[in-house]
């Protein structure tokens, strides 16, 4: 249990905005930029025996969730009195109906929560186009 004393100001987590950008899209201000096949790309060589004969929008938006809560995690550094730090990530996805969907949506965000420490808050928007994938070799 924490007591906050009267007059004495209670740490803050340190927060974080960021968008996961489709190639041209913009950035919002005061969001950090984390662009697809820059920041984030995704090889078919491993995953190609999993979903790639019966392809699924969903497999690959929830390898990209995990890439930006990974990205994120990295790019923000905790401080060292005060673990938690709050996020906010824009995501784009295929099926936006599915992603905020409130039992999805919720137990993703439960589980982040509750793995990392931290406080974390997703906007899942609608992806512009195919996902792109790259073979190791290209």
């Amino acid at each position: 249990m924490s007591v906050a004393m009267k007059g004495s100001r209670q740490p803050r987590a340190a927060a974080m905005s960021v968008h996961v950008a489709e190639s041209g899209t913009r950035t919002p201000k005061g969001s950090v930029r984390c662009a697809l096949d820059d920041n984030i790309s995704f090889s078919t060589d491993s995953l190609e025996s999993y979903f790639f004969a019966a392809w699924e929008a969903a497999a690959y938006d929830a390898l990209l969730v995990a890439a930006a809560v990974d990205f994120a995690d990295k790019a923000q550094k905790r401080r060292a009195h005060f673990w938690p730090r709050e996020f906010q990530l824009s995501v784009p996805v295929h099926d936006v109906a599915l992603w905020t969907n409130s039992p999805v949506r919720g137990t993703l965000l439960d589980a982040l929560n509750f793995l990392t420490g931290d406080a974390w808050d997703i906007d899942f928007i609608r992806a512009a186009g195919r996902p792109t994938f790259r073979s190791r070799d290209s």
